[in-house]
């Protein structure tokens, strides 16, 4: 199969186009970054320019939109240029060089906080600008299938956590003792890489036109638990201070006065003392969607990777 990746040079696209060619598909990647995985042709580009990905998506059977900016610091208009629309030059592109599906990669946080599992209906309820960014981009893809019978399929994977930048400060800052932020009950629904890379690739054949799918980890934790565990692995025998989520916003909005670059933005601590967990039943029936590792284990392997620069014995 002839398969496009956009966005496919980030932490989610490089992945999955390893199991990609793995499985024997002829992969393009469309994305600014260079690439790097033999086998793979790398067209380097501007996502939201039309032309250039409507080239692209030409004689590919499947495509997976992966591209996005995800960073909170990125100027608001950037960021819903990209994530919009760059979302409907790939719909654009789908629509007039038809493929057999579009896979677009969401957030489950574009859904509103519940009392109970958030589902695949669920009213939208985002917060920060990239999960308004990701609402609206989805609910353009939607139209698409509704107006032009495209066969789409969206895919709202929970938290990701492993091998990337992002996680590697968080484990500094957890061996540096960083504070729980407000009570740590809430409860939290994770997503280990491993465990959203064959569920993707199963989306291609397994998934409905139309259809939104859920993917998180099989446990519930709480950010408490979450936290505990990640120190465990580490091997940090302090416990950790609390502190209140007023003080905690106050801190952002110093660090961002002052230009500093944190972890920790106002944006990420309203996302931080929420509950965010989920009914994943549907991507079970539909997409056999099945756990391999617990957070346990892929918070492990994520520290095994960063083991040199963490200097965790």
């Amino acid at each position: 199969m002839k398969i496009l990746v956009t966005g496919g040079c980030g932490f989610v696209g490089s992945a999955l186009v390893r199991e990609l060619v793995k499985k024997g598909n002829e992969v393009t990647v469309f994305d600014r970054n260079e690439g790097y995985i033999k086998g793979v042709e790398y067209i380097k580009g501007d996502i939201t320019k039309m032309e250039d990905v409507r080239e692209t998506v030409k004689g590919k059977d499947y495509v997976y939109h992966l591209a996005a900016i995800l960073d909170e610091t990125c100027p608001k208009k950037l960021m819903f240029d990209v994530n919009v629309g760059g979302t409907v030059s790939v719909l654009e592109a789908c629509r007039r060089e038809p493929v057999k599906k579009l896979i677009y990669l969401s957030t489950a946080g574009v859904m509103a906080e519940t009392k109970e599992p958030a589902n695949e209906s669920t009213p939208y309820g985002p917060r920060t600008n990239y999960e308004k960014s990701k609402a609206l981009a989805e609910r353009t893809v939607l139209e698409y299938y509704k107006r032009y019978k495209l066969p789409v399929v969206i895919i709202r994977p929970a938290l990701l956590y492993g091998p990337n930048k992002y996680w590697k400060e968080i484990l500094k800052a957890a061996m540096k003792g960083f504070p729980i932020i407000g009570s740590g009950k809430n409860k939290w629904h994770m997503l280990y890489i491993k465990n959203l890379i064959p569920v993707l690739v199963r989306a291609k054949s397994r998934g409905k036109p139309g259809e939104i799918y859920i993917i998180a980890d099989e446990k519930v934790l709480t950010y408490e638990e979450m936290y505990r565990i990640i120190r465990e692995e580490l091997g940090v025998k302090k416990e950790p201070r609390h502190v209140p989520v007023w003080l905690a916003k106050l801190l952002a909005l110093l660090f961002k006065i002052s230009g500093k670059r944190t972890i920790v933005t106002k944006e990420h601590i309203e996302r931080l003392v929420k509950n965010k967990y989920y009914d994943i039943s549907k991507a079970k029936k539909d997409l056999n969607y099945y756990h391999k590792y617990d957070f346990r284990r892929g918070i492990r392997e994520t520290i095994e990777y960063f083991k040199p620069e963490l200097q965790v014995r």
